[in-house]
């Protein structure tokens, strides 16, 4: 892996979340410059709305991107909120 000093400071955020009555997960992809790609699916353990689990999807990326050194973020969802 490279170091952390060559690390992009410009991500790209995908982050999808989904709730039924059994469970709430959510599905998470940051796009660096280059071929940089990180995905990452979670599974919550906790119930919660639909709307809440896209709430921590994004979340849940933007403490990502920031461990990762982002310093500069677009966020993406195909969700209204």
């Amino acid at each position: 892996m490279t170091s952390q000093q060559d690390l992009p400071t410009k991500w790209v955020i995908y982050a999808d979340g989904s709730s039924n009555k059994t469970a709430c997960g959510a599905g998470v992809v940051l796009e660096g410059s280059g071929d940089l790609v990180l995905e990452k699916t979670l599974k919550f353990e906790f119930n919660a709305t639909n709307n809440q689990v896209e709430y921590e999807a994004i979340l849940a990326s933007l403490h990502l991107a920031h461990d990762m050194g982002a310093r500069e973020i677009t966020c993406k969802s195909n969700s209204s909120l």
